[in-house]
């Protein structure tokens, strides 16, 4: 729980830390030295799990002991140590991380693991390498990809399935009325039966061709309703939908590698 009042505090000087010393472990002066995952310290190697804290002060000798029998001091402060011979660090690689080597050689790319040393302060011809231990951190945990580069660019999708329109373009728009044959106004003026009655034929024939030119449109809108269907069903084909989950698949795999990535940058702490 947070604190509610002052609290007494135990320091420790950053220049040295100490740790129970590993079964077995013969650890020399002035050599590197690394914690592992069960908090005891050993020489630094290209070992997975090992941190390297610093320089061993004094010769700590557990080759017949367990575990904590022998307790080792680390010295933090930078130290030279010796420069790889097939792997070297040069001036290039000044403020970057170096990586252990053996327990008094580091070197410029790691070895399998790429237990990291710490950062190169300087290069000397004679002297070595300057490391800074406090510099010193875990690689980043590997991560494995599941997606390539360009393979959702490389997903292409087949030629659309072929489809006959019933319609045509501007049929609809097509259908015009006939000319009108009766007259406003005519049939109210007549006096007569006789021209009433031819009137009213002429209504007859205007009121049966809109009729028709309905029954048209009605025929017309079928058609446009038919190639709708027709063109949501190539659309749903088998290949457009195979292509359509291949670019799913690719984009989880995608999305799955940002995760990974981001998990494996969370659990180091990675300086720049």
């Amino acid at each position: 729980m947070a604190a509610t009042e002052n609290r007494d505090v135990t320091r420790q000087a950053g220049e040295s830390l100490d740790f129970p010393v590993a079964a077995a472990a013969h650890c020399y002066a002035g050599t590197m030295g690394a914690v592992n995952a069960a908090g005891n310290v050993a020489p630094a190697a290209d070992t997975s799990g090992l941190k390297v804290r610093g320089t061993f002060v004094a010769e700590k000798n557990n080759t017949d002991g367990d575990a904590g029998d022998l307790v080792a001091v680390l010295d933090r402060r930078p130290q030279w140590m010796d420069n790889s011979g097939s792997n070297a660090v040069t001036v290039a690689e000044l403020g970057k991380l170096v990586f252990v080597e053996d327990d008094q050689t580091v070197c410029k790319d790691g070895g399998t693991n790429k237990i990291v040393a710490g950062r190169a302060l300087k290069v000397d011809a004679t002297l070595g390498v300057l490391v800074d231990f406090s510099a010193a951190v875990p690689a980043p945990s590997a991560v494995t990809l599941g997606s390539a580069n360009s393979e959702i660019s490389d997903v292409t999708i087949g030629a659309p399935a072929t489809i006959t329109p019933q319609n045509t373009d501007g049929e609809i728009e097509a259908v015009a009325l006939a000319t009108e044959t009766s007259s406003n106004g005519t049939a109210a003026g007549c006096s007569e039966v006789g021209p009433l009655a031819t009137e009213a034929e002429k209504i007859g024939d205007d009121v049966r061709d809109v009729r028709a030119k309905f029954a048209t449109l009605v025929g017309k809108c079928e058609d446009l309703a038919e190639d709708v269907i027709l063109l949501d069903t190539a659309l749903q084909t088998a290949a457009t939908k195979t292509t359509v989950e291949t670019l799913r698949t690719k984009l989880e795999e995608l999305a799955d590698d940002v995760r990974a990535i981001k998990a494996a940058l969370n659990t180091q702490q990675i300086t720049s």
